[in-house]
């Protein structure tokens, strides 16, 4: 037997699908049309599939009638159907979807060869086309395993049991008071932060990021759009309640507090922290496998943002829902809460209504599908700026709108947005003299929300 295809064991899986097309459902989990060697056996096994999800017989005649319009030999449907069928085909389709991947292996190896000696080809674009075939390959291996019920329902209940104990869910809260335990983060979850442009996202998610460090949650910061540097001078300015435009300036209210705040900075292992912008996700996902290995109490995993996700693709919309599918699959095969940042539609002109829904969601409705929950920060009062002249106060009210929430409540909560540190919570404001005898303000937290995290 050929060690990269056979002919006979791919003419047995499509005789036994004849013989009783049960053996489709678990067969489709693990084969695709290409993973057959014969160019006549992928457009059989393709109509088999199209009649299986068309919930239409696979029998001669249904296939035949298929097949009308494609070029497959009737001596190779007559060999298919003389051939005896087998009632266990798992071993046969193993081995037509380990040859298949051979067959893709040796293919790259080739390919490797070809780019590697390409003149105008650097050796980080080599590296990186090579990456996403091998990433190819793998995400070819769809093979299925399937756990038994039993333990299913044990996991289930072990669950259950922490939380009839404790009275807490599990998962990750937000840290923002208002939410509570109305909005979890659990393992598994891909969260889409969206919203228009100054509306407070990045902000939004170094105020979570600040209350997940500070409570011993792992943190991979993937900062697309910002260096280190900036994404530094906002976390300084969210935990200490510092003014962006003082510290840019090297000014600080409290030095004390400066200093302590920039220990726990460079002591902590909770927040590890990247800036690379224009990556593919090929390259994220690579990277955050790395990082896991060696930090296996990293939770969550926030991205800033989608748009700076390079993809090959002409069609963004498709880009974009093959980067969300890949961010969905990494949350539930590492068990990460994975948050990521994406831009809403822009008003026009004549809009009068502004508050942010579901159909505003940029470039895919993959999005939609894929998130478990869709957070939308929203300040009615910058609107009223320009659609209504009126100065924008240094703290507003603003809202997080839960746009879609699959396993809780879709609600709102109104909260306050602090504009000189660039954070969200609860504020109030204390006037004072000063020496000079102006009249300034200083801005304190009166809660910072709690947080409690239970992970299974």
């Amino acid at each position: 037997m050929n060690s990269v295809y056979s002919i006979n064991i791919e003419r047995t899986v499509l005789s036994s699908i004849l013989f009783n097309q049960e053996e489709m459902e678990d067969i489709i989990n693990v084969l695709k049309p290409s993973d057959f060697y014969l160019p006549a056996h992928q457009i059989v096994y393709e109509v088999m599939t199209r009649l299986y999800y068309e919930e239409m017989p696979i029998d001669e005649e249904f296939i035949i009638k298929r097949l009308s319009t494609k070029e497959v030999d009737e001596s190779i449907l007559l060999e298919i159907m003389t051939t005896n069928p087998i009632t266990n085909t798992v071993g046969y389709v193993k081995e037509i979807k380990d040859s298949a991947l051979k067959r893709e292996l040796i293919s790259v190896a080739t390919m490797i060869k070809k780019v590697c000696i390409e003149d105008d080809v650097s050796a980080a674009d080599a590296f990186e086309t090579i990456q996403d075939e091998f990433y190819k390959i793998a995400d070819n291996d769809n093979s299925v395993e399937f756990k038994e019920l039993n333990l299913i329902v044990k996991d289930f209940a072990d669950k259950f049991k922490i939380l009839s104990q404790d009275k807490k869910p599990i998962g990750i809260r937000t840290g923002i008071r208002q939410f509570g335990d109305n909005l979890i983060f659990e393992p598994g979850d891909l969260v889409i932060i969206a919203a228009r442009p100054s509306m407070g996202k990045t902000s939004l998610l170094l105020t979570m990021i600040k209350n997940w460090i500070k409570n011993d949650i792992g943190v991979i910061f993937d900062s697309l759009e910002m260096p280190n540097e900036k994404i530094m001078r906002r976390l300084m300015a969210t935990i200490n309640q510092e003014s962006l435009t003082d510290l840019k300036r090297g000014v600080v209210k409290d030095l004390s507090k400066y200093h302590e705040t920039l220990k726990f900075l460079s002591n902590t292992k909770n927040l590890i922290l990247h800036d690379k912008s224009y990556v593919p996700i090929s390259y994220l996902k690579t990277k955050v496998k790395k990082v896991l290995r060696k930090n296996p109490h990293i939770k969550v995993w926030a991205i800033d943002h989608l748009k700076y996700i390079k993809s090959k693709g002409i069609n963004r919309a498709l880009e974009v829902s093959e980067i969300t599918k890949e961010m969905k699959s990494i949350a539930k095969e590492f068990g990460l809460v994975v948050v990521a940042l994406s831009q809403l539609r822009r008003l026009d002109d004549k809009s009068t209504v502004f508050r942010p829904q579901l159909t505003d969601l940029r470039d895919s409705g993959a999005i939609e599908e894929d998130a478990d929950i869709i957070i939308f920060p929203h300040r009615e009062s910058y609107y009223k700026r320009t659609s209504k002249n009126e100065k924008e106060t240094p703290i507003n009210e603003a809202e997080l709108i839960v746009g879609k929430n699959r396993d809780g409540e879709s609600n709102t909560i109104k909260l306050q947005f602090n504009g000189p540190t660039n954070t969200f919570g609860d504020f109030y404001e204390v006037s004072y003299t000063n020496q000079s005898g102006d009249i300034s303000s200083e801005t304190e937290i009166i809660d910072d929300g709690g947080m409690s995290i239970i992970m299974d």
